[in-house]
């Protein structure tokens, strides 16, 4: 969504105003993306710290946040899908499948490690 924002042509004088308001709210939501793109690499360390040390509270917390990332995600690509080209959208179909995947992963990993005896 970020390179498909840096991409559109811009804005004449002779431009409506609606067109002006989406075309902010497109660069807003793109701003917003790039800071939880950010948060969700801090997050991701954190992932990584609680999978090696085998903490199932931070794997938790981790599922939610990844959860919550995903659906604002989504909704965001689904409020300005029709600005975007068919091939744009078949991309985002693959990202979106991808992370469903992940989650569900994450998810089992989450079972598998609670229901793990010690030893």
């Amino acid at each position: 969504m970020i390179v498909l924002t840096c991409t559109l042509e811009p804005l004449t004088e002779t431009d409506d105003i609606n067109a002006r308001a989406e075309y902010t709210g497109l660069y807003a939501m793109s701003i917003i993306l790039v800071l939880m793109f950010l948060a969700k690499f801090c997050f991701d360390l954190l992932f990584v710290y609680g999978v090696v040390t085998e903490k199932p509270g931070i794997i938790r917390a981790y599922f939610m946040m990844w959860t919550a990332f995903f659906l604002l995600s989504m909704f965001t690509f689904f409020l300005n899908a029709p600005h975007y080209s068919s091939g744009a959208i078949c991309m985002e179909v693959i990202y979106i499948c991808f992370n469903v995947y992940a989650i569900l992963l994450l998810h089992s990993f989450y079972k598998q490690l609670n229901t793990r005896e010690e030893v």
